[in-house]
């Protein structure tokens, strides 16, 4: 296996032919890669954990020898180690029959039973073992299992599980099953997810199908409900090399309802996991979007269980409501309405909470900035917390006690870039509002609940302590790096856990990114980015610029953290080739005004307003002689592949090379992500946005990429400007990888041609013959 060791690049010449130089920058680009990413940069996303009972925490930390377990206090600003790790190693290693590396204990949670001086149970294989260390032997502990295709209950009595289209409880103490619902059909199943969640990956790489749903405080019901795919029509991929060894193509069916379908829609359900009651719940059946009508957590129960709140949209995702339903009668009443004629943001954004009196924390962008509103349990408005324009994100705490909410926001602060979240207090009648942290970063404080984490669900712990006395907040931008720290209420920081920092080799080479400010291009609009240079710039040299893009109206895409710019494919990579990349956040994207983002509703055409993308480049280039505006090349996949696609063909005397993989039509993508930001059906109007609506424009060099099994972006999608590329006779290279999702574009092999394509095309150089990218996880 050819070696990924920074230190052994090093050791190259300093003056290499020609070849040799391009495949020193190959060696370096693999370095850039996500899934090497852990190899070389330590402590950046800590998730420490408070011990139930204390004001103690623990965690795992990393390093070049290893991982290392602690508990912290922050009372005494001190640190031990959780237990002795070499005895940990031969304890589990006997219970095992194998050997277990102490420097690499593969320990996925603790649990502090009896107080901080008790040994913890571990967590490993997924199961609980209890360990006495100065025999040193582990046991196992019965019915701590935790099966991936079942939810379990908050108090772990029980088990809820899919067989075909009903759900099933099992009681985990003594493993005796029931089913739950009886009346559960093929279109008609219960707590399934859609067919637009990747449900044929799920089927072929064995992902689990965990029942969607949301557990009462006491674990006693499982709120879920019931798919109605009946009205959906059919849609198939072709497997064109079963893995299996079959020569027979295989078909894969499933069900998604494309722009002008009818939508999906489930209604909510009430399981009584005792009695086996089912309370069907009086509201409408919902839309289904990507995630299901129960998403991101967006359930909150009352603390006896007695009711719960939900949110739901209209068809057109241009009206919000918070409803409130009773958990006996199923009875649902409308609490708080939202309504916009330009269509409610809906996918990134703060939580609302109910507090203990039945007020309602509510975020809302009536004023044009999202902000917080306290409501009474009636729906009656009863104060305005914040106000002014900036954006509220994340609602992280409400102190009923102290009467307080603490926030966070970005923009406020001025000549900070609006994106970096920064912590507030406000009271909860809208007076005091305050800073808590004055460091000019972006600040992260874990929100407690039900997340979604890829294609599950999962419960986060919360970032408070029991008393709510302290909290942890990790902050860092992208040129510094990340402090996780202990603070108080008052939001000082009382105790530094750990400072994320790079592998001491990878640090000698690696370029922090560079965050930037440009002018968008009407003229007056303010955009943010991050550029990225190669290991071995030369300001005194011209680079090439890679665009590297995703554009979608959901998120924004310039990483804010120390080290996200490794995490994902930002173009770090594909500036060690040789390039310079930039990272830009148009107009049509999120988190900063309504009027920002409804710039781009009604035009998913514009993508991210890719005209901003090139006023920006050509601004930076007039300031930055390094910069080669003339030979510009673009990047994306999914919604950035899309985006590739319409800058090729809108800005043909632009970008001189696109790459793009997974792209999607407006016409064939899944019909929720059209009516959010497209709007309501339109036939000539969805037709218009298509990325092949003008491609007689296009005369660049243009790389595409699809995976036959793409079940998220259809690839019949990249197939219609395929077809439209021919009938115009245009010139164009087109990659179809078998056996490939959505993800394609982490492709190894595909990843290589990406770099062999913008080497010869946009840097005019002859890429190193046989070189091979490691595969991840090797």
């Amino acid at each position: 296996m050819k070696s990924l060791w920074v230190a052994c690049l090093l050791m190259w010449p300093a003056v290499a032919a020609p070849a040799q130089e391009i495949g020193r920058r190959y060696a370096r680009a693999e370095q850039m890669l996500p899934w090497n990413r852990d190899r070389v940069l330590f402590n950046a996303d800590l998730e420490p954990v408070w011990i139930p009972g204390s004001e103690l925490l623990w965690y795992q930390s990393a390093s070049e020898q290893g991982w290392r377990f602690l508990v912290a206090d922050p009372a005494s600003r001190a640190k031990r180690p959780a237990f002795d790790h070499a005895r940990m190693a031969a304890a589990l290693s006997r219970a095992i029959g194998a050997p277990v590396d102490s420097a690499r204990l593969p320990i996925s949670g603790l649990e502090f039973r009896t107080g901080a001086g008790a040994m913890p149970r571990v967590t490993f294989m997924g199961k609980g073992w209890d360990c006495d260390l100065a025999r040193p032997v582990c046991a196992e502990v019965p019915g701590t299992r935790r099966m991936p295709d079942r939810a379990y209950s908050p108090d772990g009595r029980f088990a809820v599980t899919s067989k075909g289209p009903n759900l099933w409880v099992e009681e985990t103490a003594t493993g005796r099953e029931r089913p739950l619902t009886t009346d559960g059909e093929a279109l008609r199943a219960y707590g399934a997810p859609p067919g637009l969640a990747a449900v044929v990956t799920r089927a072929r790489t064995g992902i689990p199908n965990r029942p969607v749903g949301e557990f009462s405080p006491d674990g006693s019901h499982f709120l879920t409900y019931r798919l109605d795919e009946r009205l959906t029509p059919e849609i198939s991929l072709l497997q064109f090399v079963p893995p299996d060894g079959s020569a027979r193509p295989k078909v894969w069916t499933y069900r998604m309802p494309l722009p002008g379908d009818p939508p999906l829609r489930a209604g909510l359900v009430l399981l009584d996991l005792v009695s086996g009651r089912q309370t069907k719940i009086d509201h409408p059946p919902s839309i289904v979007g990507i995630l299901g009508p129960l998403p991101f957590g967006q359930i909150e129960w009352t603390a006896d269980g007695s009711a719960f709140h939900f949110v739901d949209y209209s068809e057109d995702f241009r009206e919000q409501a918070l409803f409130r339903t009773d958990a006996t009668s199923g009875r649902t009443v409308r609490v708080i309405t939202e309504r916009s004629e330009t269509g409610l943001f809906s996918s990134v954004g703060p939580r609302w909470a109910v507090l203990s009196n039945g007020d309602i924390v509510w975020p809302s962008q009536r004023t044009g900035w999202q902000h917080f509103y306290l409501y009474d349990p009636a729906g009656q408005l009863k104060a305005t917390l914040t106000d002014g324009p900036w954006v509220v994100r994340d609602l992280i705490r409400a102190d009923e006690h102290a009467r307080t909410l603490i926030f966070s926001a970005g923009g406020r602060e001025a000549g900070l870039d609006p994106y970096l979240r920064q912590l507030y207090q406000v009271g909860l009648d809208g007076r005091g509002l305050r800073r808590l942290a004055a460091q000019d970063a972006d600040h992260q404080v874990r929100i407690s609940g039900r997340q979604w984490v890829g294609y599950a669900q999962a419960d986060l712990p919360s970032a408070f302590s029991s008393s709510g006395r302290y909290f942890i907040d990790g902050y860092s931008r992208v040129d510094l790096p990340t402090a996780t720290v202990v603070r108080d209420r008052a939001g000082r920081a009382v105790m530094t856990l750990e400072t994320a920092r790079l592998e001491s080799a990878f640090a000698r080479i690696y370029p922090p990114p560079e965050p930037f400010q440009a002018v968008a291009a009407d003229g007056k609009t303010i955009v943010y980015g991050m550029l990225i240079k190669p290991s071995h710039f030369d300001p005194a040299k011209r680079y090439p610029v890679v665009d590297a893009i995703y554009g979608g109206p959901q998120t924004i895409y310039a990483p804010k953290r120390y080290g996200h710019d490794l995490r994902g494919l930002y173009g770090r990579d594909l500036a060690e080739l040789g390039a310079v990349s930039v990272i830009i956040d148009g107009r049509g994207t999120p988190l900063r005004s309504k009027a920002f983002w409804d710039a781009g509703y009604g035009q998913l055409g514009k993508s991210g307003f890719i005209e901003d993308h090139v006023a920006a480049i050509r601004g930076l280039a007039r300031g930055r002689p390094y910069l080669d505006a003339d030979r510009v090349g673009i990047f994306g996949f999914s919604a950035g592949g899309y985006a590739v696609l319409r800058a090729m063909f809108d800005f043909p005397d632009f970008y001189r090379v696109g790459i793009e993989a997974s792209a999607y039509d407006p016409l064939l993508n899944e019909w929720s992500w059209g009516q959010k930001y497209q709007g309501p059906w339109d036939s000539a109007g969805y037709a218009r946005q298509a990325p092949a609506y003008d491609v007689a424009r296009f005369k660049g060099k243009l790389f595409m990429a699809i995976g036959d099994m793409d079940d998220v972006v259809h690839p019949a999608a990249a197939m219609r400007t395929v077809d439209q590329l021919i009938r115009h006779d245009k010139d164009f290279d087109l990659l179809v990888v078998p056996n490939a999702g959505h993800d394609v574009v982490a492709t190894p092999y595909l990843l290589r041609r990406v770099w062999d394509y913008l080497t010869t095309n946009l840097l005019g150089l002859e890429p190193p013959p046989g070189y091979v990218i490691t595969a991840p996880g090797r």
